[in-house]
C-alpha cells in the first residue's frame, strides 16, 4: 500500500490498480472517485456511508458496515484471493458508472424531470 497524496493521473493509477477500496469513517457526500473506479473496472470495497451506499451494488464490490474495519480487510482478502470475484465484480463497473453518470443517459432524465417541474 502507498498514500500517493493529491495526483493528477489519477486513470493511469487506476489503470494499475487491481481493487480500489476507500472504506470511509465519515460520509463521503457524492464519491466521484467511485465512480472513476468503477469506470476503470475495478471492484470496490468501502463502507456504507454516504455517496459510496448509493453507488455500490453487490454487482460491482463490496460495502461493510461502517467502522467494521475486520470486514474490510475480510473483503479485501477474498478480492485478492479470488481473481474470478476481482473479474466479475470490475466487469460490472464501467456498466454501472455509465447508469450513474454518462450524461447522454442523463441528461433526457433531467429535461423531463424539469418539464413536469414547470408543468405543476
Amino acid at each position: 500500500m502507498h498514500f500517493l497524496g493529491q495526483r493528477s493521473d489519477v486513470p493511469s493509477l487506476l489503470a494499475a490498480a487491481d481493487i480500489f477500496s476507500q472504506p470511509n469513517l465519515g460520509a463521503e457526500p457524492f464519491g466521484i472517485v467511485f465512480i472513476e473506479a468503477l469506470a476503470a473496472g475495478l471492484p470496490v470495497v468501502t463502507t456504507a456511508m454516504g455517496g459510496p451506499k448509493e453507488i455500490i451494488d453487490e454487482s460491482v464490490g463490496i460495502v461493510a458496515p461502517p467502522g467494521n474495519a475486520d470486514l474490510v480487510a475480510a473483503s479485501l482478502e477474498r478480492l485478492i484471493d479470488s481473481a474470478d470475484l476481482r473479474s466479475r465484480l470490475g466487469r460490472h463497473g464501467p456498466e454501472r458508472a455509465r447508469e450513474l453518470c454518462d450524461p447522454g443517459g442523463r441528461i433526457p432524465d433531467l429535461y423531463h424531470a424539469l418539464q413536469g417541474a414547470v408543468r405543476s
